[in-house]
């Protein structure tokens, strides 16, 4: 079977039995470990589709757009929820870095190495602005935010001034802001009906994605419409 293996700096604690936490449909699956003198490996599963920050070169159905921005909130539910309790108190202040994101062959979005660095004794990363493609490494659901307009946009967001851009027009043509929804769908994640629910919301945001946003970006004017304040 296909693998993605990791390689962990050398000579730090590893506790196999972190291990055993990280098994959900939105995580991406750790198949083992291997260790060699001080070297230190994790094989997880491989994740045929790449990943979300490659999705600027895909034109997708809403459904899948939807089923991948779904996915990532149920992720992070589930590390904020779960993990933080069972492993350290303060692991929901680590940040999520936008190359964590993974999609299968079937477009299920999975997060991987969630700053795995926390639990072999590695000093968490600190937040920087505008490194490995962010606009900061926010604690989510802020940095979720983010992640939702690149997907449902594609288009990659790295300054603010884009993502201000991004939210005036949609303000512009009578829409709610697409951050609001964003907080929507992370709260609605784990109902039944969450996709269906959003597949309707986000409808109309999608036909004018598909047949305005790029227009407005390209329009120099559109910086003089700014109304979005953070």
């Amino acid at each position: 079977m296909p693998i993605a293996v990791k390689e962990l700096h050398p000579y730090m604690r590893f506790d196999v039995n972190v291990l055993k936490y990280f098994h959900h449909p939105n995580i991406v699956k750790p198949i083992g470990y291997c260790l060699e003198g001080a070297q230190i490996f994790l094989v997880y599963e491989f994740m045929s589709n790449g990943m979300s920050m490659d999705l600027t070169n895909r034109e997708l159905p809403l459904v899948t757009k939807v089923k991948i921005v779904v996915g990532i909130a149920r992720g992070l539910v589930f590390l904020h929820k779960t993990l933080s309790k069972k492993i350290m108190p303060r692991f929901s202040e680590s940040p999520l870095y936008r190359h964590n994101i993974f999609l299968d062959k079937d477009y299920t979005a999975k997060l991987s190495d969630y700053d795995v660095s926390i639990f072999v004794g590695i000093p968490p990363r600190i937040p920087n602005i505008c490194i490995d493609g962010c606009i900061e490494l926010l604690t989510n659901p802020t940095f979720y935010g983010v992640v939702f307009l690149e997907v449902l946009t594609r288009h990659q967001i790295i300054y603010l001034d884009k993502l201000r851009m991004i939210e005036s027009f949609f303000i512009h043509y009578g829409k709610e802001s697409l951050l609001h929804i964003s907080k929507l769908c992370f709260e609605i994640c784990n109902e039944v009906d969450s996709e269906s629910k959003m597949l309707t919301t986000l409808e109309e945001y999608d036909k004018l994605i598909r047949e305005r946003l790029s227009d407005w970006l390209r329009d120099t004017k559109s910086m003089d419409r700014l109304s979005v304040k953070f």
